[in-house]
């Protein structure tokens, strides 16, 4: 029986660390476009998206909001979005951090370094993974990705006070 559950577990973190490098890509693409491809998200705000997409009320309230709302609105409407976010950080990190390397890995995207600080740069010109093939659920994920990748572009103090996260 003990011998079952490192596999359990490993094939846990597989199939997290794949969906989100996978998420972190589209926040990515998203937030690229918003820069008119002139720079890439930073890892400060890279790290804050798989906390929010792997927490099922975050992506119930984000999923179906207009790209135009923003982070400020989401949260004024949806205070559940903060509830633990700072522990939900902290343990994703690991999770976060290898789902940065798949995707950099795999192509997603690439590193860069702008103003001393690492960003994630899309490779290619679209969001090269189909997603409309997957269940609602995965469906919402990404669909809120594309949000955070709009909502993130703009001052990152502002948006660590709105979140009411402390680094």
């Amino acid at each position: 029986m003990s011998n079952n559950l490192p596999d359990m577990w490993l094939g846990r973190i597989i199939k997290n660390t794949a969906l989100g490098s996978a998420l972190i890509g589209q926040t990515a693409y998203s937030y690229y476009a918003e820069t008119e491809q002139t720079r890439g998200i930073d890892m400060l705000r890279s790290i804050l998206v798989l906390p929010m997409l792997f927490h099922s009320p975050t992506v119930t309230a984000i999923h179906g909001m207009e790209f135009k709302s923003g982070i400020v609105k989401a949260v004024l409407e949806n205070k559940i979005i903060l509830n633990g976010l700072d522990e939900r950080i902290t343990d994703a990190l690991n999770t976060t951090f290898l789902s940065i390397q798949m995707g950099s890995d795999s192509g997603l995207y690439r590193f860069d370094k702008f103003d001393n600080n690492f960003q994630l740069c899309p490779i290619h010109r679209n969001f090269p993974i189909p997603v409309e093939k997957h269940s609602k659920n995965i469906r919402h994920m990404f669909a809120a990705a594309k949000r955070l990748g709009v909502w993130f572009h703009q001052d990152l103090g502002s948006l660590y006070k709105i979140l009411h996260v402390r680094i």
